[in-house]
């Protein structure tokens, strides 16, 4: 799936984000990764992401197991 599939599912589940919104995926060392459009993310099952507005100063995101 590449970044674009996951936030379009995401917003098909009604997660409110915006097609605009930085992806990224909760590693399981602690750390995150950043997941571009066009990247492609192999899903196995038990993920968790995360999407960030660029343009939101307050560092919110809304996350999506």
């Amino acid at each position: 799936h590449t970044g674009t599939e996951i936030k379009a599912a995401a917003i098909a589940q009604h997660v409110e984000i915006k097609m605009s919104f930085t992806l990224s995926e909760d590693l399981p060392n602690g750390g995150s990764k950043i997941i571009g459009d066009t990247d492609r993310v192999h899903i196995k099952g038990g993920e968790a992401f995360l999407a960030i507005d660029d343009h939101d100063d307050s560092g919110e995101g809304n996350r999506r197991p």
